[in-house]
């Protein structure tokens, strides 16, 4: 019996994020975050939300670990390309398929002290560096489902909803108690 490809975000390198100095996650299919108050989950989770969606007007100068350094986040999603036939756009599938490298995607943000956060880059496997592709924020948003956390028994959404593909797995706000 075999297991299905699950696409999941396998790593997440974070500098100079809130408590966040200079570290790299290794992350599993289910991974969960356990530690004190003020240890820094959130702040992974927080990452998270902002390197897929997050906007210029996301950041705050209290997000930076020091003021006199860029944030960066880069994360890297693996078992993509099963999953691409979720996006209901060819255009949206082909930004992505062509940046595939062993059915995953590296992606990459930097946000500038005192200035707008960048773009969410991705990494071009032809060029072998990070680039800005014109809509891939969107072709992301169809394949990629919210970001939850769990916290006191309950389900919390991170990010705002946004229009699915048909047949997505959407998970609320749900009480987990008994």
């Amino acid at each position: 019996m075999s297991v299905p490809a699950v696409m999941y975000v396998q790593s997440v390198t974070i500098r100079n994020f809130r408590s966040i100095q200079d570290e790299t996650f290794e992350l599993q299919p289910l991974s969960i975050l356990v530690g004190k108050n003020n240890a820094g989950q959130s702040d992974l989770m927080r990452a998270l939300r902002l390197l897929f969606e997050g906007t210029a007007k996301d950041f705050s100068p209290d997000d930076f670990y020091t003021d006199d350094q860029n944030i960066v986040l880069e994360a890297h999603l693996v078992n993509v390309e099963p999953f691409l036939c979720l996006s209901t756009d060819d255009r949206h599938r082909s930004k992505i398929q062509d940046d595939l490298v062993e059915g995953g995607l590296r992606l990459h943000k930097v946000v500038l002290p005192g200035a707008m956060a960048g773009k969410l880059e991705v990494y071009d496997p032809a060029a072998e560096r990070f680039a800005l592709k014109m809509g891939i924020d969107a072709a992301l948003k169809q394949l990629l489902p919210e970001v939850t956390a769990v916290q006191d028994n309950h389900v919390f959404k991170i990010c705002p909803p946004r229009r699915r593909p048909k047949g997505a797995f959407w998970m609320g706000s749900d009480d987990l108690r008994s």
